[in-house]
Order: structure tokens, then sequence, then C-alpha cells
């Protein structure tokens, strides 16, 4: 259930939510604009309940409901760091990897990592 509370600046918004939230047995999930979340944050944190309580912000619900419900498709990584993961990967196993000749120069690193990411999309497992 979807609760809005509306009032002017100084009506007891944020009391009336925290206590609603303290009385509350039920997963909680309180939106706050993104500039607010460190002081919701800290405010959850005090109540008996906070295991129950999520503080989401704007720009971070899509990113919660992706990763709850799945469809995440943010990068967290740059390219460049992959390349690096596949260099230190290829490199360890570089004696099982006789197929692909000599592992060190960048350019297989490049094309392995291109290799990964395409496999990934179309959902191919090792």
């Amino acid at each position: 259930m979807i609760h809005f509370i509306y009032g002017k600046s100084g009506s007891g918004k944020t009391e009336k939510i925290f206590s609603e939230m303290e009385r509350s047995e039920s997963r909680l999930y309180l939106l706050v604009p993104d500039r607010e979340a460190v002081a919701a944050e800290s405010r959850t944190a005090k109540l008996n309940n906070a295991q129950n309580a999520d503080v989401l912000t704007f720009g971070r619900l899509c990113n919660y409901i992706f990763r709850r419900y799945g469809g995440l498709c943010v990068d967290y990584i740059g390219a460049g760091a992959k390349k690096l993961m596949m260099r230190n990967v290829m490199k360890t196993l570089s004696p099982a990897l006789k197929e692909y000749g000599d592992v060190n120069h960048f350019g297989i690193f490049e094309k392995m990592t291109e290799l990964r990411t395409n496999c990934y999309h179309d959902k191919i497992s090792p």
C-alpha cells in the first residue's frame, strides 16, 4: 500500500512518517529526494524496526527494483578495468591456454573481454 503525505513546511509530515514507521510491522520503503537520503537513513536506523525499512532515493529506485526483481543493466566497471581483470585471469590461467598462444599482448585481452561481454548479453554460459 502506498501512502502519500502532503503538507506545508513545518506541519509535522516527517514526524508522522517516522511515527507510522515505528508502529508498523510490515516491510517499509521510504522514498525521499536524493538530498534528504542521509538524514532519512540516519533517522530510520534509530527505529526499533529498522531492519524492516529501506530508504530509497528517486535516483536509486530503479536500481533497487532491478536488483531485487531482475533486469539490472548498469555497468559498474569501465572497459579498461574489465580488460585488466581479463588480463589477470588470463595470466593466471596461461599454462592452460596454449591454444591462444602468447597471452602477454594487450590485444588479446580486449578481444576476450569483448567475447565475454557478447556471451553474457546472449545468455551463453561457460
